[in-house]
């Protein structure tokens, strides 16, 4: 019979080829690299290969501004489960990469939807930059509007997406019925860090 201790031996060398985890790519790609590990052989019907040596694992992957791993996070809820660890990571990686909610928006200002994006490349870039924005965040769905590019934008509007969820389904929706076979930004200065909440009623009435 399997036990914890024969995972934990054919796991440790497959553990130690990921490199220790210091910022050098965006939190949820290292967490799945490690979580696919977990997978490996038979480690899913071993009882005491549980959550919580899971998040043990992954916090004994962590290093530099990345460590110490907090007991809690938030205030009141244990890291204990990988699930945990990964709310941990994502704010930790935002508070030492992207910085505070004004520098989030500055950040916000200088992307836009690329001709190489498809909607779930951007969405999953951008969602990096909105870690700690509300959903209802005016001011970041006036940047999301305005970076879109002008054959996005007009059908976007059409369904005037309330919030970021929202505005982020509808450019998938709205490509989904036809993509588009130009990229053009009507000239927007991507180089401004603040867009007022309303740039969507300016946008291409120039």
């Amino acid at each position: 019979m399997v036990t914890l201790q024969d995972v934990m031996s054919s796991l440790s060398p497959l553990i130690a080829q990921i490199p220790q985890y210091i910022g050098q790519e965006p939190p949820d790609e290292y967490y799945n690299k490690v979580v696919q590990v977990f997978a490996y052989r038979g480690t899913l019907a071993v009882v005491g290969f549980n959550d919580a040596v899971k998040a043990e694992i992954l916090k004994s992957k962590m290093s530099g501004k990345y460590t110490p791993v907090p007991a809690q996070h938030p205030a009141g809820t244990a890291i204990d489960t990988p699930a945990r660890f990964l709310v941990w990571l994502r704010y930790k990686y935002h508070e030492e990469t992207i910085g505070s909610h004004n520098a989030s928006l500055f950040r916000l200002a200088q992307e836009k939807f690329n001709s190489t994006d498809t909607p779930q490349t951007y969405e999953d870039r951008i969602r990096l930059l909105l870690l700690q924005i509300p959903n209802n965040n005016q001011d970041a769905l006036a940047i999301l509007w305005t970076y879109l590019p002008d054959e996005l934008f007009t059908r976007v509007k059409i369904t005037n997406p309330a919030d970021i969820n929202a505005f982020f389904t509808a450019v998938k929706d709205t490509w989904l019925e036809r993509k588009p076979s130009t990229f053009t930004y009507n000239g927007v200065n991507t180089s401004v860090p603040i867009i007022l909440s309303n740039t969507i009623s300016t946008k291409n009435q120039s």
